[in-house]
Protein backbone atom coordinates (compact mmCIF):
# COMPACT_ATOMS: atom_id res chain seq x y z
CA UNK A 1 0.00 0.00 0.00
CA UNK A 2 1.17 3.39 -0.57
CA UNK A 3 0.48 4.42 2.97
CA UNK A 4 1.08 2.91 6.29
CA UNK A 5 0.19 2.99 10.00
CA UNK A 6 2.81 3.81 12.79
CA UNK A 7 1.35 4.21 16.58
CA UNK A 8 1.84 7.98 17.89
CA UNK A 9 4.28 8.01 20.82
CA UNK A 10 4.18 10.97 23.59
CA UNK A 11 7.25 12.55 22.23
CA UNK A 12 5.58 13.45 18.69
CA UNK A 13 2.66 15.63 20.39
CA UNK A 14 4.02 18.60 18.80
CA UNK A 15 4.41 17.29 15.10
CA UNK A 16 0.78 15.62 16.25
CA UNK A 17 -1.01 18.95 16.92
CA UNK A 18 0.85 21.48 14.06
CA UNK A 19 -0.75 18.59 11.87
CA UNK A 20 -4.42 18.53 13.53
CA UNK A 21 -4.65 22.54 13.39
CA UNK A 22 -2.22 23.83 10.37
CA UNK A 23 -2.61 20.96 7.60
CA UNK A 24 -6.04 19.41 8.25
CA UNK A 25 -9.21 20.18 6.76
CA UNK A 26 -11.55 18.48 9.84
CA UNK A 27 -9.04 18.65 12.99
CA UNK A 28 -10.17 20.84 15.78
CA UNK A 29 -8.39 21.35 19.10
CA UNK A 30 -11.12 18.84 19.97
CA UNK A 31 -8.09 16.29 18.56
CA UNK A 32 -5.06 17.80 19.85
CA UNK A 33 -2.61 16.10 22.22
CA UNK A 34 -2.90 19.43 24.28
CA UNK A 35 -6.42 18.57 25.04
CA UNK A 36 -6.28 14.74 25.26
CA UNK A 37 -3.84 15.32 28.45
CA UNK A 38 -6.00 17.18 30.28
CA UNK A 39 -7.09 13.89 31.23
CA UNK A 40 -5.49 12.23 34.18
CA UNK A 41 -3.03 9.30 33.32
CA UNK A 42 -4.54 5.96 33.15
CA UNK A 43 -8.41 6.96 32.17
CA UNK A 44 -7.61 6.00 28.58
CA UNK A 45 -5.77 3.02 26.52
CA UNK A 46 -4.72 5.21 24.22
CA UNK A 47 -4.13 3.54 20.65
CA UNK A 48 -3.50 6.79 18.39
CA UNK A 49 -2.09 6.15 15.35
CA UNK A 50 -0.45 8.51 12.27
CA UNK A 51 -1.59 7.28 8.58
CA UNK A 52 1.96 8.04 6.78
CA UNK A 53 3.13 8.33 3.00
CA UNK A 54 7.04 8.33 3.21
CA UNK A 55 7.31 9.88 5.98
CA UNK A 56 4.65 12.56 6.02
CA UNK A 57 1.36 12.73 7.77
CA UNK A 58 -1.42 12.17 5.55
CA UNK A 59 -3.82 11.52 8.48
CA UNK A 60 -4.37 10.49 11.78
CA UNK A 61 -6.72 8.75 14.16
CA UNK A 62 -6.57 10.05 17.57
CA UNK A 63 -8.19 6.66 19.28
CA UNK A 64 -8.53 4.48 22.81
CA UNK A 65 -9.13 1.03 23.10
CA UNK A 66 -12.44 0.32 25.34
CA UNK A 67 -13.74 -3.31 26.62
CA UNK A 68 -17.47 -2.71 25.72
CA UNK A 69 -19.59 -4.77 27.55
CA UNK A 70 -20.72 -8.18 26.50
CA UNK A 71 -18.47 -8.29 23.47
CA UNK A 72 -15.26 -10.28 23.38
CA UNK A 73 -12.28 -8.63 22.00
CA UNK A 74 -11.57 -4.02 22.10
CA UNK A 75 -13.17 -1.70 20.63
CA UNK A 76 -10.87 0.79 18.94
CA UNK A 77 -12.74 4.00 19.89
CA UNK A 78 -12.17 7.58 18.10
CA UNK A 79 -12.08 9.02 20.98
CA UNK A 80 -13.47 9.08 24.36
CA UNK A 81 -11.48 11.69 25.39
CA UNK A 82 -13.46 14.22 23.36
CA UNK A 83 -16.82 14.72 21.57
CA UNK A 84 -15.48 13.58 18.27
CA UNK A 85 -12.19 12.11 17.16
CA UNK A 86 -12.41 10.01 13.79
CA UNK A 87 -10.18 10.09 10.85
CA UNK A 88 -8.31 13.72 10.58
CA UNK A 89 -7.10 14.00 7.06
CA UNK A 90 -4.59 16.38 5.15
CA UNK A 91 -5.54 18.97 3.00
CA UNK A 92 -4.08 17.64 -0.05
CA UNK A 93 -5.10 14.13 0.71
CA UNK A 94 -8.79 14.77 0.32
CA UNK A 95 -8.72 13.37 -3.62
CA UNK A 96 -11.11 10.09 -4.51
CA UNK A 97 -8.48 7.60 -4.27
CA UNK A 98 -6.41 8.50 -1.57
CA UNK A 99 -9.11 8.73 0.93
CA UNK A 100 -10.39 5.35 -0.42
CA UNK A 101 -6.88 3.97 0.27
CA UNK A 102 -6.07 5.54 3.54
CA UNK A 103 -9.55 4.25 4.92
CA UNK A 104 -8.28 0.63 3.52
CA UNK A 105 -4.78 1.42 5.10
CA UNK A 106 -6.62 1.69 8.22
CA UNK A 107 -8.76 -1.14 7.92
CA UNK A 108 -5.95 -3.21 7.47
CA UNK A 109 -3.92 -2.07 10.51
CA UNK A 110 -7.14 -3.04 12.37
CA UNK A 111 -8.17 -6.28 10.85
CA UNK A 112 -4.05 -7.30 11.92
CA UNK A 113 -4.71 -6.94 15.23
CA UNK A 114 -6.31 -9.90 16.66
CA UNK A 115 -7.40 -8.42 20.02
CA UNK A 116 -9.84 -5.55 17.94
CA UNK A 117 -12.99 -6.97 17.53
CA UNK A 118 -14.19 -3.97 16.12
CA UNK A 119 -14.15 0.37 15.11
CA UNK A 120 -16.05 3.58 16.55
CA UNK A 121 -15.22 6.85 14.41
CA UNK A 122 -16.69 9.86 15.68
CA UNK A 123 -15.90 12.04 13.23
CA UNK A 124 -15.88 16.04 13.24
CA UNK A 125 -19.00 17.45 12.38
CA UNK A 126 -19.83 19.62 8.75
CA UNK A 127 -20.00 22.63 11.36
CA UNK A 128 -16.60 22.42 12.44
CA UNK A 129 -15.19 21.26 9.04
CA UNK A 130 -13.05 23.76 7.01
CA UNK A 131 -14.61 21.79 4.07
CA UNK A 132 -17.24 19.52 3.33
CA UNK A 133 -16.05 16.07 4.14
CA UNK A 134 -18.75 14.16 1.89
CA UNK A 135 -16.49 12.19 0.14
CA UNK A 136 -14.69 10.71 3.47
CA UNK A 137 -18.26 10.12 4.75
CA UNK A 138 -19.07 7.59 1.44
CA UNK A 139 -15.37 6.08 1.56
CA UNK A 140 -16.60 5.04 5.41
CA UNK A 141 -19.75 3.73 3.79
CA UNK A 142 -18.19 1.81 0.94
CA UNK A 143 -15.47 -0.03 3.15
CA UNK A 144 -18.88 -1.27 5.46
CA UNK A 145 -19.01 1.37 7.86
CA UNK A 146 -22.72 1.76 9.06
CA UNK A 147 -23.44 5.33 10.00
CA UNK A 148 -25.69 6.61 13.33
CA UNK A 149 -27.03 9.69 13.02
CA UNK A 150 -27.46 12.07 15.62
CA UNK A 151 -28.87 15.38 15.89
CA UNK A 152 -27.16 18.71 16.74
CA UNK A 153 -29.04 22.24 16.46
CA UNK A 154 -27.46 25.20 15.79
CA UNK A 155 -28.22 29.11 14.84
CA UNK A 156 -26.44 30.44 11.71
CA UNK A 157 -24.98 34.11 12.48
CA UNK A 158 -25.22 35.24 8.86
CA UNK A 159 -28.41 37.10 8.24
CA UNK A 160 -29.26 37.69 11.78
CA UNK A 161 -31.22 41.14 12.34
CA UNK A 162 -29.33 43.54 14.34
CA UNK A 163 -30.94 42.49 17.49
CA UNK A 164 -31.13 38.93 17.23
CA UNK A 165 -34.02 38.45 19.81
CA UNK A 166 -35.92 39.24 16.94
CA UNK A 167 -35.37 36.64 14.54
CA UNK A 168 -36.59 33.99 17.81
CA UNK A 169 -39.90 32.84 18.46
CA UNK A 170 -42.46 34.82 19.65
CA UNK A 171 -42.57 32.99 23.09
CA UNK A 172 -38.90 33.05 23.43
CA UNK A 173 -38.97 36.73 22.89
CA UNK A 174 -41.30 36.97 25.62
CA UNK A 175 -39.49 34.98 28.07
CA UNK A 176 -36.32 37.47 27.45
CA UNK A 177 -37.55 40.44 27.76
CA UNK A 178 -39.12 38.71 31.29
CA UNK A 179 -35.75 38.12 31.99
CA UNK A 180 -35.01 41.36 30.95
CA UNK A 181 -37.53 43.36 33.08
CA UNK A 182 -36.72 41.32 36.23
CA UNK A 183 -33.09 42.68 35.99
CA UNK A 184 -30.88 40.03 34.77
CA UNK A 185 -27.77 40.88 33.27
CA UNK A 186 -25.16 38.83 30.99
CA UNK A 187 -21.45 38.98 31.69
CA UNK A 188 -18.40 36.97 31.38
CA UNK A 189 -17.14 35.26 34.87
CA UNK A 190 -14.59 36.86 35.47
CA UNK A 191 -13.21 34.86 39.04
CA UNK A 192 -12.52 31.00 40.53
CA UNK A 193 -15.57 31.66 43.01
CA UNK A 194 -17.69 32.48 40.21
CA UNK A 195 -16.13 29.74 38.11
CA UNK A 196 -17.03 26.90 41.13
CA UNK A 197 -20.52 29.20 41.25
CA UNK A 198 -21.46 27.97 37.96
CA UNK A 199 -20.14 24.63 38.15
CA UNK A 200 -22.13 23.90 41.30
CA UNK A 201 -25.44 24.86 38.98
CA UNK A 202 -23.73 22.90 36.38
CA UNK A 203 -24.28 19.79 39.31
CA UNK A 204 -28.02 20.94 40.31
CA UNK A 205 -28.72 21.15 36.57
CA UNK A 206 -27.20 17.25 35.48
CA UNK A 207 -28.68 15.69 39.01
CA UNK A 208 -32.11 15.98 37.71
CA UNK A 209 -31.12 13.53 35.09
CA UNK A 210 -28.96 11.44 37.57
CA UNK A 211 -25.68 12.60 35.63
CA UNK A 212 -22.65 14.42 36.31
CA UNK A 213 -20.42 16.55 35.01
CA UNK A 214 -17.61 15.07 32.63
CA UNK A 215 -15.09 17.71 33.87
CA UNK A 216 -14.39 18.15 37.28
CA UNK A 217 -13.94 21.92 38.67
CA UNK A 218 -10.57 22.12 38.28
CA UNK A 219 -10.19 20.56 35.26
CA UNK A 220 -12.45 23.52 34.12
CA UNK A 221 -10.28 26.19 36.04
CA UNK A 222 -7.46 23.96 33.75
CA UNK A 223 -8.91 24.70 30.44
CA UNK A 224 -9.91 28.75 31.72
CA UNK A 225 -6.83 29.69 32.79
CA UNK A 226 -4.01 27.62 30.89
CA UNK A 227 -4.82 24.80 28.75
CA UNK A 228 -7.67 26.32 26.83
CA UNK A 229 -7.00 30.11 27.35
CA UNK A 230 -9.42 31.97 24.89
CA UNK A 231 -11.36 28.65 23.74
CA UNK A 232 -13.12 27.37 26.85
CA UNK A 233 -15.43 30.84 27.32
CA UNK A 234 -17.36 31.22 30.93
CA UNK A 235 -20.33 33.66 30.82
CA UNK A 236 -23.15 33.91 33.16
CA UNK A 237 -26.61 35.90 33.58
CA UNK A 238 -26.72 37.70 37.08
CA UNK A 239 -29.16 39.19 39.35
CA UNK A 240 -27.39 41.31 41.46
CA UNK A 241 -24.65 39.22 42.84
CA UNK A 242 -26.69 35.75 42.24
CA UNK A 243 -25.36 33.63 39.15
CA UNK A 244 -28.84 32.53 37.91
CA UNK A 245 -27.81 30.74 34.62
CA UNK A 246 -24.12 30.01 33.26
CA UNK A 247 -22.26 28.35 30.25
CA UNK A 248 -18.94 26.91 29.40
CA UNK A 249 -18.78 27.51 25.87
CA UNK A 250 -15.97 26.32 23.04
CA UNK A 251 -14.33 28.68 20.12
CA UNK A 252 -13.34 25.82 17.27
CA UNK A 253 -11.27 28.25 15.70
CA UNK A 254 -13.87 31.36 15.04
CA UNK A 255 -15.95 29.21 12.91
CA UNK A 256 -18.63 28.29 15.87
CA UNK A 257 -19.08 28.91 19.13
CA UNK A 258 -20.16 25.68 21.31
CA UNK A 259 -22.73 25.51 24.12
CA UNK A 260 -20.53 22.64 25.85
CA UNK A 261 -22.49 23.45 29.42
CA UNK A 262 -25.65 25.35 30.00
CA UNK A 263 -27.08 25.02 33.17
CA UNK A 264 -29.45 27.07 36.06
CA UNK A 265 -31.46 25.92 38.86
CA UNK A 266 -34.96 25.38 39.20
CA UNK A 267 -35.43 27.52 41.87
CA UNK A 268 -34.53 30.33 39.41
CA UNK A 269 -36.21 29.07 36.81
CA UNK A 270 -39.22 31.96 37.24
CA UNK A 271 -36.87 34.57 36.12
CA UNK A 272 -36.25 32.84 33.15
CA UNK A 273 -32.68 32.93 33.10
CA UNK A 274 -31.81 30.83 30.48
CA UNK A 275 -33.60 32.57 27.71
CA UNK A 276 -31.39 35.07 28.27
CA UNK A 277 -27.89 33.45 28.73
CA UNK A 278 -28.94 31.69 25.17
CA UNK A 279 -29.73 34.93 22.97
CA UNK A 280 -26.57 36.52 24.64
CA UNK A 281 -24.65 34.21 23.57
CA UNK A 282 -26.10 34.17 20.06
CA UNK A 283 -25.39 37.76 20.10
CA UNK A 284 -21.81 37.44 20.91
CA UNK A 285 -21.05 34.86 18.77
CA UNK A 286 -22.46 36.98 16.02
CA UNK A 287 -20.93 40.00 17.33
CA UNK A 288 -17.45 38.37 16.86
CA UNK A 289 -17.86 36.80 13.59
CA UNK A 290 -18.74 33.57 14.23
CA UNK A 291 -20.37 31.11 11.55
CA UNK A 292 -22.42 29.43 14.21
CA UNK A 293 -23.54 29.34 17.28
CA UNK A 294 -24.15 25.40 17.99
CA UNK A 295 -26.34 23.99 20.89
CA UNK A 296 -25.11 20.91 20.51
CA UNK A 297 -27.21 17.34 20.04
CA UNK A 298 -30.90 16.90 21.24
CA UNK A 299 -30.83 12.99 20.84
CA UNK A 300 -29.86 10.29 23.51
CA UNK A 301 -29.23 6.14 23.31
CA UNK A 302 -26.86 7.20 19.91
CA UNK A 303 -29.41 8.85 18.14
CA UNK A 304 -32.16 6.43 18.58
CA UNK A 305 -33.91 8.74 20.98
CA UNK A 306 -35.18 12.09 20.42
CA UNK A 307 -35.54 14.56 23.36
CA UNK A 308 -37.73 16.99 21.55
CA UNK A 309 -38.65 18.69 24.04
CA UNK A 310 -34.50 19.93 24.49
CA UNK A 311 -35.05 20.26 20.86
CA UNK A 312 -38.30 22.32 20.48
CA UNK A 313 -36.77 24.60 22.88
CA UNK A 314 -33.18 25.39 21.19
CA UNK A 315 -35.45 25.96 17.76
CA UNK A 316 -37.34 28.70 19.48
CA UNK A 317 -33.54 30.87 19.22
CA UNK A 318 -33.94 30.65 15.15
CA UNK A 319 -32.02 27.62 15.06
CA UNK A 320 -31.26 25.37 12.27
CA UNK A 321 -29.96 21.39 12.15
CA UNK A 322 -27.10 19.83 11.22
CA UNK A 323 -25.82 15.87 11.37
CA UNK A 324 -23.33 14.33 13.93
CA UNK A 325 -21.98 11.35 12.10
CA UNK A 326 -20.72 8.03 14.06
CA UNK A 327 -19.28 4.97 11.94
CA UNK A 328 -19.20 1.29 13.25
CA UNK A 329 -17.46 -1.47 11.45
CA UNK A 330 -17.46 -4.77 12.77
CA UNK A 331 -14.23 -6.70 12.39
CA UNK A 332 -15.04 -9.59 9.92
CA UNK A 333 -15.16 -13.03 10.73
CA UNK A 334 -12.26 -15.25 9.57
CA UNK A 335 -12.84 -17.37 6.83
CA UNK A 336 -13.71 -21.06 7.25
CA UNK A 337 -11.24 -23.56 6.03
CA UNK A 338 -12.51 -25.26 2.44
CA UNK A 339 -15.17 -27.73 2.69
CA UNK A 340 -16.54 -26.28 6.12
CA UNK A 341 -20.34 -26.29 6.57
CA UNK A 342 -20.72 -25.00 9.21
CA UNK A 343 -23.52 -27.68 9.96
Amino acid sequence: MRFRVEPYREEQAEEWDAFVQSESLNGTFIQTRNFYQYHPEGRFRDCSLWILEGEKPAAVVPACLIQEEGRKGLTFFSHRGGTFGGIVLGEKYYRVGDVGEIVSTLDAWLDAREDISRAVLKQTPGLYARRDMALLDYELFHHGYRQVNELNLYVPCAGLPEDPVEAMSSSCRRDYRKAEKAGLCFRSLETEAEVAAFYELLQISLSKFDLKPIHTLQELLDFRERRLKDIALFHGVFLGDTLMAGSMCFNYGNRVLHAQYLSTSPEFQKYYPLYLLDASLIRLARDRGFDAFSFGISTEDQGRVLNQGLAEFKERFASDYSIYRTFHREKPLPEAPAGFSGE
